[in-house]
């Protein structure tokens, strides 16, 4: 890039797909098995900790708290709505949360990050040789596993993919890891799955009731876990 002489460069890699294994799989969390999960909460981890990314200035810190009422309005929505294909009850113990989504952020002793922000198997690809193309970290794998966990998930399963990229990054606990997966598990679910399902009143999207139902199991489990 050199701005004073408007040079730009803007590369893409062409994905042939007949060179991937997993690839536009957002319907399909069966395809996904424990060594592709693995490798992509390894990829994101290397992502996650490079130090170079903290030199890009531009990035907007997400600050969810600031627009609530929006959010209350989509969770409404859902619960008018679809109420049918979901635990109400838990959709409303987010919206009664919201007030302290800001107090909660900062007892979180993880430093904020670049992310992707879009994490899920749409924007994901597994090669036939297993190379992974591709707010606080917790987001980007919490999105993720909302996608490729199967709405079966047992309690040991999703244990053990959060253990695992918690221990990718051992500068900060257990416990501070659990505290970021709930509060990303509650933001996530406000602000990006309730657009998917608001939007499905029109539009449906195949997987979105799915992920939010996964999403909201996952927030039970860690919930019961403390």
């Amino acid at each position: 890039v050199n701005e004073s002489r408007e040079i730009y460069f803007f590369l893409m890699e062409f994905l042939d797909y007949s060179e991937m294994n997993i690839v536009n799989s957002e319907n399909h969390p069966e395809l996904w098995k424990k060594d592709h999960v693995i490798n992509i909460l390894t990829v994101m981890s290397g992502f996650h900790s490079n130090p170079r990314t903290n030199e890009i200035t531009t990035v907007q810190e997400f600050l969810p708290w600031k627009a609530i009422p929006l959010y209350e309005k989509l969770l409404a929505i859902i619960i008018h709505e679809r109420s049918e294909s979901c635990d109400i009850s838990k959709i409303k113990d987010i919206i009664k949360g919201m007030p302290h989504w800001k107090n909660e952020e900062h007892e979180i002793n993880i430093p904020k990050v670049v992310i992707h922000n879009d994490c899920n198997p749409r924007n994901i690809a597994i090669r036939k040789n297993g190379e992974a193309c591709i707010d606080f970290p917790s987001r980007d794998v919490i999105e993720f596993l909302s996608f490729v966990l199967l709405p079966d998930f047992s309690e040991e399963e999703m244990m053990f993919y959060l253990n695992y990229y918690a221990e990718l990054n051992l500068l900060y606990s257990k416990a501070e890891w659990m505290k970021a997966y709930q509060y990303s598990l509650k933001t996530y679910i406000a602000t990006r799955v309730s657009f998917y399902e608001v939007s499905g009143i029109l539009i449906k999207y195949d997987f979105s009731n799915r992920i939010l139902n996964v999403a909201l199991r996952m927030l039970d489990l860690l919930k019961e876990s403390e």
